[in-house]
């Protein structure tokens, strides 16, 4: 199965990019830091091929576990 990251996926264009990854068969990981959002997108939580992260992928830390 293809995976895809969106960065920023929280926001308008990643919530459409999302939605095109998932009709197309991919598993979607969507990490946001949710600075203009206070809670995580909740469209796709029911799709067991999307999982959303709260953090900011400037942390070195953060980012190393995304991509494992």
């Amino acid at each position: 199965m293809a995976k895809v990251l969106i960065t920023g996926g929280a926001g308008y264009i990643g919530s459409v990019m999302s939605n095109f990854f998932l009709l197309n068969g991919y598993d979607v990981l969507v990490a946001d830091l949710l600075w203009f959002k206070k809670d995580a997108p909740s469209i796709y939580q029911d799709n067991p091929r999307y999982t959303f992260v709260k953090g900011d992928i400037c942390n070195a830390d953060f980012r190393d576990n995304l991509l494992k």
